[in-house]
């Protein structure tokens, strides 16, 4: 039989360095993974660069990748402000995703505080029932004053504003995130293949990836 590699973003960890394996098609998001790996693969594995597959369905309507109250907010913002665009990786109660995620809200809220002219919009990785988290402690202690002065604005699915990743990236100047464990997440990939200005913060043990050094300015 004939075996394809099927990818779901370039931050992957298993697929691409295991590509030594026969595989008969590997479609690959890009160059990086081909120039660092590519050497030791078959010389029978066709690769084909196909980009990077999104979540977002084909041909959906504004109606579908963002509830009324989002695309009410983006527009109201627009007309006086940048948006920049924020998400957290998924939560969990963990020393180290707690104290990234704290960094992460602190640098959301200094940006505010340096640029009046800025909004963040935040999204946290997560359905409705998981989005509580940055209600609770130590989060809302950091984000209280910015929530309050509408700075920074959640979007929190329980209180009707949902929306897909992209429209946000799209909707936004710049984008910024974080992952939970990962150096980076498929936001920050998607919104630079979407031509916006996107950067990570990761704590510095996580700039081993070879990928890193090409984007050493995307870091903070």
């Amino acid at each position: 039989g004939r075996t394809a590699w099927i990818p779901h973003t370039i931050a992957m960890r298993t697929g691409h360095a295991a590509a030594h394996i026969y595989y008969n098609l590997f479609p690959a998001q890009g160059p990086f993974l081909v120039d660092l790996y590519s050497q030791t693969w078959s010389p029978k594995t066709v690769i084909k660069p196909i980009g990077m597959p999104t979540n977002d369905g084909i041909h959906l309507s504004s109606e579908e990748l963002a509830t009324a109250k989002v695309r009410n907010l983006v527009e109201t913002l627009k007309g006086s402000y940048r948006i920049v665009g924020a998400f957290t990786g998924t939560y969990t109660r963990d020393e180290f995703v707690i104290e990234r995620y704290c960094r992460f809200l602190r640098v959301l809220v200094t940006l505010t505080e340096h640029d009046y002219t800025l909004r963040v919009v935040l999204k946290p990785k997560a359905r409705a029932e998981r989005c509580s988290f940055l209600y609770e402690q130590p989060f809302h202690g950091i984000l209280q004053k910015a929530l309050r002065e509408q700075t920074i604005v959640i979007l929190d699915p329980s209180d009707g504003y949902s929306c897909t990743a992209q429209y946000l990236i799209n909707a936004s100047q710049v984008v910024v995130s974080t992952g939970q464990y990962a150096a980076f997440g498929s936001v920050w990939v998607e919104a630079l293949l979407l031509n916006k200005p996107s950067y990570v913060f990761a704590p510095e043990i996580f700039r081993f990836s070879p990928i890193a050094k090409r984007f050493f300015d995307r870091w903070f």
